[in-house]
C-alpha cells in the first residue's frame, strides 16, 4: 500500500507496518518540513494542513492523530480555514466534516432539548440518573463518572446547531463532524478567551460525551431505538506550541441532535440568553418554545416544576419564580390563588422562528 506525502510523491513501504506507525511518519516528517519552511508562510502552512489532512484520511481516530498535534504550526483563524479548504479540494476523500465558521450568525437551538430536562441546573457534578416523563414523552438520562451535563454545556449544542442551520440556509453542504477553533466558539458564547475556560470546555465535551441517552422524542420523524450521548465523539486537531492549549477541535453530533438541526426542529434564541443564570435560561426556554405565536401562556407550578428538571424542593423552585420578572423578550408572573404561572410577550420582542 502506498500513502501520499506533500509534494505529490508517494511513500513505497518495504516492510509491513501499522496504520499507526505510518500516519505518525507522514505527521513527523511533514512537521519538520514545516518548521525548516518558516521562512516562506504559506509553504509551511499548506505542510501543517496537508499533514493534518494525511492524519485524517490514514486514521480517523487513534492515538496516532494525538501525537502528531505536538508538531504541527500555529495559525491564525483566517490561515486554519483558508488552507484546510485549499487542501481538501485536491483531496476530497478527506474532507467529510463541515468545518463551522460561518461569523455573526443567529443562536438556535434544538426545540427538543429547549422544551424537556436534557440538563442540569447545577454546576457540581451530578452522577444520579434521572428519568422524566410528561404527557406522552419520556427521557432516560444516565451520566458518566463525569457528571450529568448542564444547562451551559447545552451551549456548545447551541453552537453547533447554529453553525449547522445558518450553513444550511445558504445552500452548503454540511455535516454531523464540526470542526471549529475553539475561541470562535467562547467568543460567540458570551465567554473569555482564558485559561479556565478551555478547562470548562473539555469537561463539557466529557459530559456530552458521556451521558446516555434514552428518549421516545422523534428528531427527523425517526426515533431512536438505543442510548446515544449528545455527541458521539470529540477530538483536539490543532493545539497551541505554546502552552498545548487546545486550538481547533472536532465534533460529531448525535445522529438524533443532528436529524433535529438539519430538519429545521430548531428556534431562534436572543444573544442575550448568555447573559441569563441557569433557571432563567430553562424558563426563557420554555417560553420561547410555548408562546411561539401566541402571547400568553400558563403553566401550573407543579408541572413547571417537573418541565425545568430542577433538583431543589417545590418550595425553593416557587420562591425563584416569584423573584423573577423580565427574561428578555417575556415576562412571567405567579399567580398565588391558582398556584400558577403566566408568561406574557413582551410588547416590544420581536417573533423569531
Amino acid at each position: 500500500m502506498t500513502f501520499p506525502r506533500h509534494g505529490g510523491r508517494f511513500v513505497g513501504t518495504r516492510k509491513k507496518r501499522t496504520v499507526k506507525e505510518v500516519a505518525f511518519g507522514i505527521a513527523e516528517r511533514l512537521g519538520n518540513a514545516a518548521q525548516r519552511d518558516r521562512g516562506n508562510a504559506r509553504r509551511a502552512t499548506a505542510a501543517r494542513v496537508a499533514g493534518d489532512l494525511a492524519l485524517v484520511a490514514v486514521t480517523r481516530r487513534g492515538d496516532a492523530a494525538l501525537e502528531a498535534e505536538r508538531s504541527l504550526v500555529r495559525l491564525s483563524r483566517a490561515e486554519y480555514f483558508a488552507e484546510h479548504r485549499a487542501v481538501a479540494a485536491e483531496a476530497p476523500e478527506a474532507n467529510d466534516y463541515f468545518l463551522a465558521d460561518l461569523p455573526n450568525i443567529s443562536c438556535k437551538r434544538d426545540r427538543h432539548t429547549l422544551e424537556h430536562p436534557f440538563f442540569s441546573l447545577s454546576k457540581r457534578r451530578d452522577t444520579a440518573a434521572r428519568k422524566y416523563s410528561y404527557g406522552n414523552v419520556e427521557i432516560e438520562l444516565i451520566p458518566s463518572a463525569v457528571g450529568m451535563p448542564t444547562i451551559w454545556d447545552a451551549d456548545v449544542l447551541l453552537y453547533c446547531v447554529s453553525q449547522i442551520a445558518a450553513a444550511g440556509n445558504r445552500g452548503q453542504a454540511v455535516s454531523r463532524r464540526l470542526r471549529f477553533q475553539v475561541r470562535d466558539y467562547l467568543l460567540a458564547t458570551g465567554r473569555r478567551d482564558g485559561g479556565e475556560y478551555y478547562r470548562s470546555f473539555r469537561l463539557a465535551l466529557d459530559r456530552l460525551r458521556g451521558v446516555s441517552v434514552k428518549t421516545n422524542i422523534a428528531s427527523g420523524g425517526v426515533v431512536e431505538r438505543q442510548g446515544f450521548g449528545l455527541i458521539d465523539s470529540w477530538r483536539i486537531v490543532e493545539r497551541s506550541q505554546e502552552d498545548g492549549r487546545m486550538i481547533a477541535i472536532e465534533i460529531v453530533l448525535s445522529e438524533w441532535l443532528y436529524r433535529a438541526a438539519v430538519g429545521n426542529e430548531v428556534l431562534t434564541l436572543s444573544r442575550d440568553y448568555f447573559k441569563l443564570g441557569a433557571l432563567e435560561r430553562v424558563l426563557y426556554g420554555l417560553a420561547r418554545k410555548h408562546l411561539g405565536e401566541q402571547a400568553v401562556w400558563r403553566i401550573g407550578l407543579v408541572k413547571l416544576f417537573e418541565k425545568s428538571g430542577s433538583q431543589g424542593s417545590l418550595k425553593e423552585f416557587r420562591r425563584k419564580i416569584r423573584r423573577l420578572g423580565r427574561l428578555i423578550d417575556y415576562t412571567l408572573h405567579y399567580e398565588p390563588h391558582t398556584d400558577q404561572v403566566t408568561f406574557r410577550r413582551h410588547p416590544a420582542a420581536a417573533v423569531n422562528s
